[in-house]
């Protein structure tokens, strides 16, 4: 079964438990994209966003959402 997430917060959520799965994940993301592990780990984490087309690009390929849905946030 293939799980479809709503956002990159979501994504980043229920990236496996294995130890440093997130890591990798963040490390590569921000190797691609020559930024900060720190930004790119806040960007996961639903503590900032970017705008930025290559960043959008990038997260899309790697986590399969769609850009448009990547920082889409419903309102509690």
């Amino acid at each position: 079964m293939i799980r479809e997430y709503q956002n990159l917060e979501q994504f980043y959520d229920f990236i496996s438990r294995e130890k440093g799965a997130k890591t990798q994940f963040v490390k590569r993301v921000s190797r691609k994209l020559n930024m900060s592990f720190g930004a790119v780990e806040k960007w996961c984490k639903g503590l900032g966003k970017t705008q930025n087309p290559k960043a959008l690009q990038v997260l899309s390929e790697e986590t399969g959402i769609k850009q448009e849905d990547l920082f889409k946030y419903e309102e509690y």
